[in-house]
């Protein structure tokens, strides 16, 4: 099974996660394969308007959830407000893009492997990882 990422090991470079657990397959800007450890995959980059920016000019503001229900108990909305999955693998987040253009954008990311599945405005399709 193959999971397609947009994370970039360098700028231009687009990514592949291939059957080996511990390799990571890129294709740089002359289309050539390179295979890199995942330990190098620790830095992903967001799409913008303004192109691919790298991760360190975003804020992480959580995991997408679905909003509270307005009958909602306080002990429910404690919850919902400090408690989160924190799953270990594909879930939807917000990254605020602080050092740019001072927007919201919502990825779908593997936190397993930090391979961005989904871009903003790109549609993910579940278990196609």
């Amino acid at each position: 099974m193959q999971a397609t990422g947009r994370v970039n090991a360098r700028q231009g470079d687009v990514g592949t996660a291939n059957t080996h657990p511990s390799v990571y397959t890129f294709h740089n800007a002359d289309h050539k394969p390179a295979l890199y450890p995942y330990l190098t995959v620790s830095h992903f980059h967001i799409k913008t308007p303004f192109g691919y920016r790298p991760v360190s000019e975003f804020s992480y503001g959580g995991e997408v959830r679905p909003p509270l229900a307005p009958d909602a108990t306080d002990e429910e909305a404690i919850d919902h407000l400090w408690l989160r999955t924190n799953a270990n693998g594909v879930q939807r987040e917000r990254w605020f893009h602080a050092s740019g253009t001072r927007r919201w954008y919502t990825i779908v990311r593997d936190t397993r492997t930090n391979l961005v599945l989904a871009q903003p405005g790109e549609e993910y399709q579940e278990g196609s990882a």
